[in-house]
């Protein structure tokens, strides 16, 4: 987790981004009891005076459904308005004297292992963002051409009215190996996101979708994540996509 905040601050200080950042810390836990200890620890944390008074973004604290290979069964997705916002924040809970985060640091230490620390660039969204999503997929690709898959993302949402979730698009900016970019689509529940998987088995225009960014994307591979718990009093997700 630490390197995770050390790195975010390297890169505030070599990129001046305003745009919104998501950085996951991936995290393998191997029995119940470990996981309700690290729920506890994130849920102190966030009710700490340091967070209430330092922090201006959001948490989520994430279960894996389906990860394929990945050994994380949780991950912890911090939300900054933009990378100086994240920069400032986490240079404080890095100090050494911060008790708060000390605690917090520790609790994750010793009840978990750390698999993987990513960074993300919030570029664009399409549908209905809602901060009562709580399903989420990740589909990471690599892309030869973004501007083209924006421009084909915009031609399908077009005929997509009836879409009941959100679907995001970032650019991997850290610790993401061979991709580029991911696409998170948000749904309220399992029934919803199947519903919707339901229907565009049979939509040719999302057949034609999936042809056509064929032609500019290598699809690396997808995730199924599920809040277990959110922490937005200071950004929901409806203000970070905005």
């Amino acid at each position: 987790m630490k390197k995770l905040l050390t790195l975010v601050i390297l890169f505030a200080s070599s990129f001046s981004n305003t745009a919104p950042i998501w950085a996951e810390f991936q995290i393998e836990v191997d029995d119940p009891i470990k996981a309700a200890s690290i729920a506890a620890a994130t849920d102190r944390y966030m009710k700490s005076d340091f967070v209430k008074n330092n922090f201006n973004g959001s948490v989520h604290l994430n279960v894996y459904v389906s990860n394929g290979e990945n050994p994380a069964t949780h991950s912890l997705v911090w939300l900054f308005p933009s990378m100086s916002d994240a920069s400032i924040f986490q240079t404080k809970s890095l100090d050494p004297t911060n008790r708060a985060s000390q605690e917090f640091f520790s609790a994750l230490s010793q009840n978990s292992k750390a698999t993987s620390d990513l960074m993300h660039t919030y570029i664009t969204n399409w549908g209905n963002s809602s901060n009562d999503d709580r399903v989420w997929e990740i589909h990471n690709f690599y892309a030869t051409d973004a501007g083209k898959v924006v421009n084909l993302t915009n031609k399908m949402m077009e005929s997509m009215d009836d879409f009941p979730g959100q679907l995001g698009l970032s650019q991997n900016t850290y610790g993401n190996g061979d991709t580029s970019h991911a696409f998170t689509v948000g749904f309220e529940s399992i029934e919803e996101m199947e519903g919707w998987q339901d229907k565009l088995a049979t939509d040719p225009v999302f057949s034609k979708w999936l042809v056509d960014m064929g032609e500019v994307v290598e699809w690396k591979g997808s995730e199924l994540v599920v809040n277990a718990a959110v922490y937005d009093s200071a950004l929901t997700l409806e203000e970070f996509v905005q």
